[in-house]
């Protein structure tokens, strides 16, 4: 089993490094730039819950009992169950006087 060494302050800087079957060692450079690109569904996460935020409310009665409303086309996970918040969301709807409207 090999070991990946990252960091290691108390050595010295001139200091010899070996790996355990002794062999030598490897350094990896890593630089800012690998690594930090932004996630595209980033932003769709964010819109579909800026929409559910903004709905919480019911505006016809004012009532806080409001479920989303989603198409039947969620991802499935290994155990073909759907995965929340990867459905399509098409609107709103109040358990309180029934009242449904768009996203």
């Amino acid at each position: 089993m090999s070991h990946l060494k990252l960091f290691r302050p108390n050595e010295p800087a001139g200091a010899s490094v070996s790996v355990a079957d002794g062999g030598p060692a490897v350094i990896f450079a890593f630089t800012s730039e690998q690594g930090h690109k932004a996630d595209p569904t980033a932003s769709a996460v964010v819109e579909r819950a800026q929409t559910i935020h903004s709905n919480r409310r019911c505006p016809h009665c004012q009532g806080t009992s409001v479920s989303p409303l989603e198409l039947a086309d969620a991802l499935l996970n290994q155990n073909h169950k759907p995965i929340p918040g990867t459905a399509t969301l098409v609107g709103f709807r109040c358990h309180l006087c029934l009242v449904d409207w768009p996203a």
